[in-house]
């Protein structure tokens, strides 16, 4: 005769997260009784108490002995900062190399003067960092044109006897 387990009732009062103070510890019914009988229970701590003395009294095999192995050699200091500024300088290096190379190719070029279109870039001249002055030549006629971060400035119409007027207050 083997004992059956019963599992406690789902709807105990006396369940975690039902709002008891605890489980009710589960219990063994002999095949025909109707009476319960406890489950011992084995706390951790009591266990490891019993097991460690033997665990540590019996003894490996001469050939599976652990040795530690030996440890390494320190690391060179001097090398470990030498390499890591030589690697500091070459990426900043990289950085600073890619900055140039994409700056220098969204600027706009100067177009040939010859150039068949209807807007051609007559001259370009940078005022600071963030603000520029185009003079474009659209359709024959010229227009100054200037940016700054935020994007287009404004759009000024030149005359074509602009360079008379210069004359004129010279």
């Amino acid at each position: 005769m083997t004992p059956e387990r019963t599992p406690a009732r789902p709807n105990s009062p006396g369940l975690p997260g039902k709002g008891g103070k605890g489980g009710t510890a589960p219990t063994l019914r002999a095949p025909g009784s109707g009476s319960p009988l406890p489950i011992p229970s084995v706390s951790r701590l009591t266990l490891a108490a019993l097991l460690l003395p033997l665990l540590l009294a019996a003894d490996a095999p001469a050939g599976l002995a652990y040795t530690p192995p030996s440890a390494p050699a320190a690391a060179d200091p001097l090398g470990l900062l030498t390499r890591l500024a030589g690697l500091t300088v070459a990426a900043v290096g990289v950085c600073g190399g890619l900055i140039w190379l994409v700056r220098r190719s969204s600027r706009p070029t100067a177009a040939d003067p010859g150039a068949a279109g209807r807007l051609v870039l007559e001259s370009s001249l940078a005022l600071d960092r963030k603000c520029s002055l185009y003079v474009l030549k659209v359709d024959g006629q010229a227009v100054a044109v200037t940016t700054d971060a935020t994007g287009l400035r404004s759009l000024a119409l030149l005359s074509e006897p602009f360079d008379d007027h210069l004359d004129r207050v010279a």
